[in-house]
């Protein structure tokens, strides 16, 4: 988990390092041509979409080839026993830690593709600073950037989540 939020904290600081760059190479003297700001405003917002529907993906295919010792445990909260019913039963991983240890790697490939993603953002803010855009113009492009990248702080439990949607094995209760 360490190197993963390393990861994710080096790709954050350099967002905020190329809102820095904007201001160092904005206003250069070139009057900036409107059809640049249009044309890198469409590529941030499909460099956006991409940056959710292309990882979500990747994990989909990440996790076909997923194998992992399962047992069969009776749901939580479910009573239908009780009632004389057929005990409702969920698929959990016999060995957690080794199942996590291995999802870590499929989710970690898609959440850099992610955050490059996230980052592109950004970079198209830079390239409208080069061109001579104002700050109100460039810094929206480095402001998403950053939020994109927040969002996707790497936790236990998005993690967990992830690999429970895509397998339909769920990690057992804790404690």
């Amino acid at each position: 988990m360490q190197t993963i939020r390393m990861l994710w904290a080096a790709l954050t600081a350099s967002v905020v390092m190329l809102g820095v760059v904007c201001f160092v190479v904005s206003g250069q003297g070139r009057a900036p041509q409107f059809a640049m700001l249009i044309v890198l405003g469409v590529s941030a917002v499909a460099e956006a979409v991409m940056s959710f529907v292309l990882p979500a993906n990747g994990l989909k295919t990440g996790f076909r080839t997923f194998e992992a010792e399962t047992v069969e445990r009776s749901a939580p909260g479910d009573e239908s026993a009780m009632f004389g019913g057929q005990a409702a039963t969920q698929k959990v991983f016999k060995h957690p830690g080794k199942a996590f240890k291995a999802g870590l790697i499929r989710y970690q490939t898609a959440l850099i593709l992610s955050l490059a993603l996230s980052e592109m953002v950004a970079i198209n803010g830079v390239i409208l600073a080069q061109l001579g855009f104002d700050p109100v113009e460039f810094l929206p492009f480095v402001a998403v950037g950053f939020v994109l990248m927040a969002i996707r702080y790497p936790t236990e439990e998005r993690i967990m989540a992830a690999i429970e949607k895509e397998t339909g094995v769920r990690f057992p209760e804790q404690g």
